[in-house]
């Protein structure tokens, strides 16, 4: 047997191997790095590979890793929760808000076209009045017009009644000297003034009026010196025709004004129930 001696491998825990005899103690190696076996491997009693002993040789663990089995934390200022169902709002959103559901607007009564009713009788009133003028005023005259005409020397019987003011008549035209004779108790009396008239045919002057004594059947004769193309007629009193004007320039006056008062009235009655009924609304909401 061989007296060599061998140091045995050096293991984590041993003593160091005392000095040979006659010279100092041998030199080894570079002592092992934090984490990493001595050489030769680990010695007996050592951890195994992948392990670390006592002295926490091994790299020790992470620290901040989750378990196994979890995703990766949340980065900062987000929500580690599950998405929200279609519809709701986000974790820590406030709901989207919806305007107020505004009231139906009501409308105010009475309708507005109301006034335009009012005033549009006005318009109706005033054609009114303008129409009974114009019939007063033509009624009048078509009554004053001569109704029956003859020629100058025909002899003619007229039924005459004095509440008529029956009046005689001559085309006017031509410059002529006439005479008129009726018979009986009623009387003929010279017109002056040149007072004419003209419906719907050739323009009469008045020449005389009739005075009868009673209602009944006149004859009347009326001649002229030259030769004209003129005739006579049997008319009324233009003053007839006076009370026709003055009642077609009543009806003129006052159908339009009472339209008018009427309307103004209507309108203030209508604006005040209006606003009655917009601030009833207005408290009501």
């Amino acid at each position: 047997m061989s007296d060599d001696f061998r140091q045995p491998p050096p293991s984590q825990g041993w003593p160091p191997p005392a000095p040979g005899p006659g010279g100092p103690a041998p030199q080894y190696g570079q002592p092992p790095q934090y984490g990493q076996p001595g050489p030769g491997g680990p010695g007996p009693g050592g951890p195994g590979p992948g392990q670390s002993g006592p002295g926490g040789f091994g790299q020790p663990p992470g620290y901040g890793q989750p378990p196994g089995g979890y995703g990766p934390p949340p980065a900062y200022g987000q929500q580690g929760y599950a998405q929200p169902a279609y519809g709701q709002p986000a974790y820590g959103q406030a709901p989207p808000q919806f305007p107020p559901q505004q009231q139906q607007q009501q409308p105010v009564r009475p309708k507005g076209w109301w006034i335009a009713v009012a005033w549009g009788f006005f318009v109706v009133c005033v054609i009114a009045g303008v129409v009974l003028f114009g019939t007063g005023l033509t009624g009048g005259l078509g009554d004053a017009a001569p109704s029956r005409s003859f020629a100058p020397g025909e002899t003619v019987t007229l039924t005459l009644d004095p509440a008529d003011k029956p009046a005689i008549y001559l085309t006017r035209g031509t410059q002529v000297n006439w005479e008129c004779r009726i018979d009986g108790n009623a009387k003929l009396v010279k017109a002056t003034g040149g007072q004419t008239v003209q419906i719907n045919g050739p323009q009469w002057e008045l020449i005389a009026l009739v005075n009868a004594p009673a209602k009944g059947d006149y004859k009347v004769t009326c001649t002229i010196d030259e030769q004209a193309d003129t005739r006579f007629g049997l008319g009324r009193d233009l003053t007839i025709v006076a009370g026709g004007v003055l009642g077609g320039a009543a009806a003129l006056i006052i159908v339009p004004s009472a339209g008018f008062v009427v309307a103004v009235i209507w309108t203030i009655v209508i604006v005040v129930r209006r606003n009655n009924h917009r601030r009833r609304l207005t408290t009501a909401g």
